[in-house]
């Protein structure tokens, strides 16, 4: 699936970037460290209370770009301790944070299993961000599995209620969602609409993770209109961002995505080695969808070279872990 020129006076100067660019990387790296350590204390101190529920959707929260297994563990705690003091927003909360979880990993049975029962609690409860952004995860399931007619539905639901709310953070999600649906469709001006639509809004709120996406999106239609070298600048903006925020998923995003520009400008060899990068990772996350992909195109790559064994033996794998996703946008790939 296919989805520099710097100019330094002097060594100093570059060294000098790249020591700002590490500083950015090691400060973060600390602030998610000193969140993880206070949310422990509360874990290890405090009582069996909805405080340790909310500590532990956290640390759910902080390790699900890092470790999903452990991120996964978390949130089920939650959820148990939710049950049996009776913790009603507990429970939907770590439902959805599981249902994620079970999304990263491409288990989108499981993901969809504990959407739903966040979604029921939150319709009893009239919670609507909760609604929404059940709404919005539900689409999101549908949208993997080629279900566009459905994933729209769920989206268009979730736009309403955050139209409805005000909640600006999640109208830029929806509309980077359904721009998603478009761009599946091959409608790619309306893609890079609704794409620069959330732009906006995440510029305005300063949602670096969100920012990185909607560069990621926009790179990638350029790049199927063809517009190589702007498609790669919003790709590297993209992924400067991913690295400062130390998001390993969205950095194995970043890497595929700039893989596909070299591939399509037929500069294999890097195309190749962005490939590979992203395989390493997403094999280290156990994300199924990711590493799917990276087969996919690095059996690509190796077709392009004439090295047709090695081909076959990607494609091969890529075939079998999108068979056990249901991903038939995967399938009609391979």
């Amino acid at each position: 699936m296919k989805l520099n020129k710097l100019i330094a006076n002097s060594k100093f100067q570059l060294l000098f970037v790249v020591f700002i660019i590490m500083s950015i990387i090691f400060n973060l790296q600390a602030q998610n460290k000193k969140n993880i350590d206070s949310l422990l204390k509360i874990i290890k101190y405090g009582k069996y209370d909805t405080n340790r529920v909310n500590a532990l959707v956290g640390l759910c929260k902080e390790y699900s770009t890092s470790d999903l297994e452990k991120a996964k563990q978390y949130g089920i705690q939650g959820l148990q301790l939710s049950e049996k003091i009776d913790f009603i927003n507990g429970m939907a909360q770590c439902n959805n944070k599981i249902g994620t979880i079970y999304y990263y990993q491409g288990n989108y049975s499981k993901a969809l299993e504990s959407y739903n029962k966040s979604l029921k609690i939150n319709e009893k409860t009239g919670d609507l961000k909760g609604l929404s952004g059940c709404y919005n995860n539900i689409g999101a399931i549908h949208c993997e599995q080629g279900d566009y007619l459905k994933a729209m539905e769920y989206f268009q639901k979730s736009l309403i209620i955050n139209e409805k709310t005000g909640d600006l953070k999640g109208l830029s999600g929806c509309y980077n969602n359904i721009g998603l649906i478009y761009s599946a469709q091959s409608n790619y001006p309306k893609a890079l609409e609704y794409y620069q639509k959330s732009l906006r809004l995440n510029e305005k709120l300063g949602n670096k993770k969100v920012i990185s996406e909607n560069y990621n999106s926009i790179g990638a239609i350029l790049k199927e209109q063809g517009n190589y070298s702007q498609s790669l600048s919003y790709c590297l903006k993209s992924l400067k961002i991913n690295e400062e925020l130390g998001d390993k998923e969205k950095i194995a995003n970043s890497y595929n995505n700039i893989g596909v520009i070299y591939e399509e400008q037929q500069i294999y060899p890097k195309a190749l080695e962005y490939f590979i990068k992203s395989l390493k990772i997403n094999e280290e996350l156990g994300t199924k969808k990711g590493i799917s992909k990276s087969y996919n195109n690095i059996g690509i790559i190796y077709k392009e070279q004439g090295r047709y064994t090695l081909s076959l033996e990607y494609y091969q794998k890529s075939l079998k872990l999108y068979k056990e996703l249901g991903d038939k946008y995967g399938l009609s790939s391979v």
